[in-house]
Protein backbone atom coordinates (compact mmCIF):
# COMPACT_ATOMS: atom_id res chain seq x y z
CA UNK A 1 0.00 0.00 0.00
CA UNK A 2 3.05 2.24 -0.13
CA UNK A 3 2.26 3.14 -3.74
CA UNK A 4 -1.46 3.41 -3.14
CA UNK A 5 -2.40 0.35 -5.21
CA UNK A 6 -4.03 -2.89 -4.17
CA UNK A 7 -2.19 -6.16 -3.91
CA UNK A 8 -4.04 -7.64 -6.83
CA UNK A 9 -3.11 -4.69 -9.08
CA UNK A 10 0.51 -4.91 -7.90
CA UNK A 11 0.56 -8.65 -8.67
CA UNK A 12 -0.79 -8.03 -12.14
CA UNK A 13 1.88 -5.32 -12.63
CA UNK A 14 4.60 -7.76 -11.54
CA UNK A 15 3.32 -10.32 -14.04
CA UNK A 16 3.27 -7.71 -16.78
CA UNK A 17 -0.48 -7.96 -17.33
CA UNK A 18 -1.43 -4.44 -16.18
CA UNK A 19 0.14 -1.01 -15.77
CA UNK A 20 0.20 0.98 -12.58
CA UNK A 21 -1.60 4.32 -12.37
CA UNK A 22 0.58 7.34 -13.24
CA UNK A 23 0.98 8.64 -9.63
CA UNK A 24 2.06 5.18 -8.47
CA UNK A 25 4.58 4.91 -11.34
CA UNK A 26 6.07 8.31 -10.43
CA UNK A 27 6.36 7.35 -6.78
CA UNK A 28 7.95 4.01 -7.72
CA UNK A 29 10.48 5.81 -9.91
CA UNK A 30 11.40 8.15 -7.03
CA UNK A 31 11.84 5.21 -4.66
CA UNK A 32 14.04 3.34 -7.14
CA UNK A 33 16.17 6.45 -7.80
CA UNK A 34 16.64 6.96 -4.07
CA UNK A 35 17.63 3.34 -3.62
CA UNK A 36 20.16 3.51 -6.47
CA UNK A 37 21.80 6.66 -5.09
CA UNK A 38 22.05 5.13 -1.60
CA UNK A 39 23.59 1.94 -2.93
CA UNK A 40 26.04 3.96 -5.03
CA UNK A 41 27.21 5.86 -1.94
CA UNK A 42 27.89 2.68 0.02
CA UNK A 43 31.37 1.21 -0.33
CA UNK A 44 31.71 -2.04 -2.18
CA UNK A 45 31.87 -3.95 1.08
CA UNK A 46 34.17 -6.55 -0.36
CA UNK A 47 36.58 -7.82 2.23
CA UNK A 48 39.87 -9.42 1.52
CA UNK A 49 40.33 -13.05 2.44
CA UNK A 50 42.50 -12.15 5.42
CA UNK A 51 39.94 -9.75 6.89
CA UNK A 52 37.16 -12.27 6.41
CA UNK A 53 39.29 -15.01 7.99
CA UNK A 54 40.09 -12.79 10.96
CA UNK A 55 36.39 -12.08 11.48
CA UNK A 56 35.63 -15.80 11.25
CA UNK A 57 38.45 -16.52 13.68
CA UNK A 58 37.07 -14.06 16.23
CA UNK A 59 33.62 -15.59 15.86
CA UNK A 60 34.96 -19.12 16.32
CA UNK A 61 36.95 -18.12 19.40
CA UNK A 62 33.80 -16.64 20.90
CA UNK A 63 31.96 -19.87 20.09
CA UNK A 64 34.75 -21.87 21.73
CA UNK A 65 34.45 -19.77 24.89
CA UNK A 66 30.69 -20.28 24.90
CA UNK A 67 31.23 -24.01 24.41
CA UNK A 68 33.57 -24.14 27.43
CA UNK A 69 30.98 -22.31 29.51
CA UNK A 70 28.26 -24.74 28.43
CA UNK A 71 30.51 -27.71 29.27
CA UNK A 72 31.11 -26.35 32.77
CA UNK A 73 27.39 -25.72 33.18
CA UNK A 74 26.53 -29.28 32.12
CA UNK A 75 29.23 -30.72 34.41
CA UNK A 76 27.66 -28.85 37.32
CA UNK A 77 24.19 -30.12 36.38
CA UNK A 78 25.53 -33.67 36.14
CA UNK A 79 27.17 -33.45 39.56
CA UNK A 80 23.90 -32.19 41.03
CA UNK A 81 21.87 -34.94 39.36
CA UNK A 82 24.30 -37.63 40.55
CA UNK A 83 24.24 -36.23 44.08
CA UNK A 84 20.42 -36.23 44.02
CA UNK A 85 20.41 -39.81 42.75
CA UNK A 86 22.76 -40.88 45.55
CA UNK A 87 20.49 -39.20 48.09
CA UNK A 88 17.50 -41.06 46.64
CA UNK A 89 19.36 -44.35 46.95
CA UNK A 90 20.11 -43.58 50.60
CA UNK A 91 16.44 -42.83 51.19
CA UNK A 92 15.53 -46.09 49.52
CA UNK A 93 17.88 -47.97 51.85
CA UNK A 94 16.36 -46.12 54.79
CA UNK A 95 12.90 -47.14 53.63
CA UNK A 96 13.95 -50.80 53.47
CA UNK A 97 15.49 -50.57 56.91
CA UNK A 98 12.28 -49.10 58.30
CA UNK A 99 10.37 -51.98 56.67
CA UNK A 100 12.56 -54.51 58.46
CA UNK A 101 12.06 -52.72 61.76
CA UNK A 102 8.30 -52.63 61.18
CA UNK A 103 8.27 -56.36 60.46
CA UNK A 104 10.09 -56.95 63.73
CA UNK A 105 7.11 -55.51 65.52
CA UNK A 106 8.08 -51.95 66.28
CA UNK A 107 5.46 -49.65 64.81
CA UNK A 108 6.01 -45.99 65.35
CA UNK A 109 4.48 -42.90 63.80
CA UNK A 110 7.90 -41.37 63.34
CA UNK A 111 8.99 -44.35 61.27
CA UNK A 112 5.85 -44.11 59.15
CA UNK A 113 6.41 -40.46 58.32
CA UNK A 114 10.10 -41.05 57.52
CA UNK A 115 9.18 -43.97 55.29
CA UNK A 116 6.50 -41.93 53.51
CA UNK A 117 9.02 -39.20 52.71
CA UNK A 118 11.59 -41.75 51.58
CA UNK A 119 9.14 -43.52 49.28
CA UNK A 120 8.03 -40.23 47.73
CA UNK A 121 11.64 -39.30 47.03
CA UNK A 122 12.46 -42.69 45.54
CA UNK A 123 9.57 -42.52 43.07
CA UNK A 124 11.30 -39.70 41.19
CA UNK A 125 14.20 -41.16 39.20
CA UNK A 126 16.88 -39.06 37.54
CA UNK A 127 18.23 -41.71 35.19
CA UNK A 128 16.80 -39.95 32.16
CA UNK A 129 18.18 -36.61 33.32
CA UNK A 130 21.66 -38.07 33.82
CA UNK A 131 21.51 -39.64 30.35
CA UNK A 132 20.38 -36.34 28.82
CA UNK A 133 23.16 -34.39 30.52
CA UNK A 134 25.81 -36.91 29.44
CA UNK A 135 24.47 -36.76 25.88
CA UNK A 136 24.72 -32.96 25.90
CA UNK A 137 28.26 -33.21 27.22
CA UNK A 138 29.24 -35.51 24.36
CA UNK A 139 27.58 -33.17 21.88
CA UNK A 140 29.45 -30.19 23.33
CA UNK A 141 32.71 -32.12 23.14
CA UNK A 142 32.13 -32.87 19.45
CA UNK A 143 31.24 -29.23 18.83
CA UNK A 144 34.44 -28.17 20.59
CA UNK A 145 36.51 -30.46 18.37
CA UNK A 146 34.82 -29.06 15.26
CA UNK A 147 35.43 -25.46 16.34
CA UNK A 148 39.07 -26.19 17.15
CA UNK A 149 39.53 -27.82 13.73
CA UNK A 150 37.99 -24.79 12.00
CA UNK A 151 40.26 -22.45 13.99
CA UNK A 152 43.23 -24.58 13.01
CA UNK A 153 42.27 -24.38 9.31
CA UNK A 154 41.83 -20.60 9.42
CA UNK A 155 45.14 -20.15 11.26
CA UNK A 156 46.85 -22.28 8.60
CA UNK A 157 45.25 -20.19 5.84
CA UNK A 158 46.41 -16.97 7.50
CA UNK A 159 49.93 -18.38 7.83
CA UNK A 160 49.94 -19.32 4.13
CA UNK A 161 48.94 -15.82 3.09
CA UNK A 162 51.72 -14.37 5.24
CA UNK A 163 54.23 -16.67 3.54
CA UNK A 164 53.03 -15.66 0.07
CA UNK A 165 53.20 -11.96 0.94
CA UNK A 166 56.83 -12.25 2.05
CA UNK A 167 57.86 -13.93 -1.22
Amino acid sequence: MLLGVSRSLWSLYELGLRDLPQPALELLAKILDQQKTESARKPAGRQSGNERDKIHLEFLKAQLNENKYQQLKEAKRLATAIRNEENRQKRKLLSRYIDTIAKAGEQNDRFASIKFKAIRAVEHQDDALVFEIRFRQEKLLLEKKLIEKKIENIMAALENTKIFKTM
